[in-house]
C-alpha cells in the first residue's frame, strides 16, 4: 500500500474494512503510516486476509506535533479523502 500525504503531513491514518484481521468484528481497521522526511508518501506491506472486489477507504494526513512542557501530542488535519481499492488474488508471477 502506497499512501501519498501533502508535504506537511507527519503521519497518515488509513481506515477500511478490508485490512481487519481475520475474525474480527469491528467495522473498520485503522493503520499508521509514518510519513519520513517529510516526504509525503511511504509505503506499507499489509499481509491481511480480505474479501475480494471494490472496497472503500478513507485517508486522513495529520501533523503531529509534540509540545514540550505539558507533554501532550497536538494532532492537526492536513487533508482527508476517500476512494476505493480493489482487492485481488495474490499471484507470486506478478510481483
Amino acid at each position: 500500500m502506497l499512501v501519498r500525504c501533502p508535504a506537511e503531513a507527519t503521519d497518515a491514518i488509513v481506515a477500511a474494512k478490508p485490512f481487519n484481521p481475520p475474525g474480527s468484528r469491528t467495522f473498520r481497521t485503522q493503520l499508521g503510516v509514518g510519513m519520513r522526511n517529510n516526504r509525503g508518501f511511504d509505503k506499507m506491506y499489509l499481509s491481511y486476509d480480505a474479501l475480494l472486489g471494490r472496497r472503500r477507504v478513507t485517508l486522513k494526513c495529520v501533523k503531529v506535533t509534540m509540545l514540550e512542557h505539558p507533554r501532550r501530542r497536538v494532532i492537526e488535519l492536513v487533508s482527508r479523502s476517500d476512494t476505493y481499492v480493489f482487492v485481488r488474488r495474490f499471484e507470486p508471477g506478478k510481483f
